[in-house]
């Protein structure tokens, strides 16, 4: 699961994926099974 989110989060860096909310931290819980993201980039 962790390989899987760290390629994600490096398409989303190389502009393979939109990031529209430019999260900096992403966090999967398994007990609701959703993907909680925050602490948004400041700035550019």
């Amino acid at each position: 699961m962790n390989a899987a989110l760290a390629v994600i989060r490096w398409k989303k860096l190389q502009g393979v994926y939109a990031d529209t909310e430019r999260e900096m931290n992403s966090t999967y819980v398994i007990r609701t099974n959703t993907l909680v993201s925050d602490e948004q980039i400041d700035g550019a």
